[in-house]
């Protein structure tokens, strides 16, 4: 059971076992008494680490998708840019090693059509993003998971159309 931290990569049981931790995550801990042995209390980090976007706006006139969309998705998305970026880099140059070649026009139909058509592409694609959920986000995912695959395709889909030329590279 997890009760206290000592040096900033260690965590101390209550038992008096020490835990390392990576430094980059800053773990908080409650009361020692108050944990159950089988689950440890643990705070994400992830959650001040997502960029705040002014322009997503959410109303009482947003549906709860679009809502979802601009207070989970949109931060997500932009905190993982690098990695979405460099993950479809990865495999447009597995699929296809004359892309450099292609003139832009056909550049950005062959990024489309990888994502019209390769389910495997879209799906890691997704997990990469849902896989940022905390647990009361996917919870709030769940029943509207359908809708909610569509928005994180689509908006990913566009910022890789939008960054085509840096495939080539």
């Amino acid at each position: 059971m997890l009760c206290a931290a000592g040096e900033p990569n260690e965590v101390h049981s209550c038992d008096g076992e020490v835990i390392l931790r990576p430094l980059a995550f800053k773990r908080t801990f409650s009361d020692c008494q108050s944990l159950n042995k089988h689950e440890p209390f643990v705070v994400s980090s992830c959650m001040t680490q997502r960029p705040v976007i002014p322009k997503a706006k959410v109303t009482t006139d947003t549906s709860q998708e679009e809502a979802f969309q601009n207070t989970v998705l949109r931060p997500i998305i932009k905190m993982k840019h690098d990695l979405l970026i460099a993950y479809t880099k990865h495999y447009i140059a597995d699929k296809n090693q004359h892309f450099a070649l292609l003139n832009l026009e056909k550049k950005l139909n062959y990024v489309r059509s990888c994502f019209e058509q390769d389910q495997v592409l879209r799906s890691e694609l997704r997990g990469i993003i849902i896989g940022q959920f905390t647990t009361d986000e996917f919870d709030r995912y769940s029943p509207m998971s359908t809708a909610i695959n569509r928005r994180i395709v689509t908006i990913i889909k566009e910022r890789m159309i939008d960054h085509v030329e840096v495939f080539s590279n």
